[in-house]
């Protein structure tokens, strides 16, 4: 096993290390700028959540790794990430009432008679 191992590290490895270690570098550069791209994109659209005065009926819900969408009456979409992110996507509804002040820290998701607050976080450079 330990040749096999070795003869493969000589063969593939050590005679391609130069393509092997451009690759590594093209991945790192590909990682960083999408992390750094993508941080760019949500804190732009969750100073847009942060800044309005939400108020109606949600006609969309849907959640990613990188946070949760919500649609008011077709018209307004907003992005945000709730500290229980699972748990609002499982609980949100099409037909659900949401609130939430500007720049509050808190979003009110009415269901039915039922009342659940959902705080959210916030970036850094936003107060």
């Amino acid at each position: 096993m330990w040749t096999t191992i070795r003869l493969f590290f000589r063969l593939v490895i050590w005679k391609n290390f130069k393509g092997v270690f451009l690759f590594f570098i093209i991945l790192f550069a590909m990682i960083t700028t999408m992390k750094t791209y993508g941080g760019w994109i949500n804190q732009r659209h969750f100073k847009k959540f942060n800044e309005s005065n939400i108020r109606g009926t949600l006609s969309y819900v849907r959640g990613s790794g990188t946070g949760t969408g919500i649609d008011i009456g077709y018209v307004y979409k907003y992005v945000f990430l709730p500290d229980a992110h699972l748990w609002f996507e499982r609980t949100a509804e099409i037909g659900d009432s949401v609130i939430k002040p500007a720049f509050s820290d808190t979003l009110i998701l009415k269901k039915g008679n039922k009342i659940y607050p959902f705080t959210f976080r916030k970036y850094p450079n936003d107060k």
